[in-house]
């Protein structure tokens, strides 16, 4: 099933670069995902790649900002509380803040920064918001923390390629 989501991925008929960008702005591919996919599927140079997924993944964090702030202040309606994917990704994000607590929005970029499952752009978004860090600090240090990211995923995908 893996190989015929991928395989469907990489025959679609739209622009590569253009899909990649697209990629790097969904929750829990972000950079990490989107990067090595540009890369190795889509055969595009790591420059151009490292690029579109920067962007993408700091470009779609500014209306998501707006929205979980928005949806932070509905959750006192029972239809939200019902939903459980989102009562199970508030409670696993508030579980780190801590690190943000105690290191402020440093906390912030290296939580983002680190290039694992649930901790990119979208649960840093979310963490910031419901710690009250104001909106251009946070976008700062996410998009700081999505750049380190990047890195980081690009260095391992190079890595890998070159086996």
């Amino acid at each position: 099933m893996k190989e015929n989501l991928i395989n469907f991925i990489i025959n679609l008929n739209i622009n590569k670069s253009f899909l990649t960008f697209l990629i790097s702005m969904l929750p829990i591919l972000e950079i990490r995902g989107a990067l090595p996919i540009s890369i190795i599927f889509f055969k595009l140079s790591a420059l151009k790649s490292f690029v579109l997924c920067a962007l993408g993944n700091i470009f779609i964090i500014i209306p998501f900002m707006i929205f979980v702030e928005k949806f932070l202040n509905l959750e006192k309606y029972d239809f939200l509380k019902n939903l459980s994917f989102f009562r199970w990704w508030i409670s696993k994000t508030k579980k780190n803040e801590t690190l943000i607590k105690k290191y402020g929005t440093l906390g912030l970029l290296i939580f983002v920064a680190i290039p694992l499952p649930s901790t990119g752009a979208y649960t840093g978004a979310l963490l910031a918001s419901l710690l009250k860090i104001k909106k251009l600090n946070a976008l700062y240090f996410i998009a700081l923390g999505v750049i380190i990211a990047g890195i980081i995923t690009l260095i391992i995908t190079k890595g890998i390629t070159l086996i």
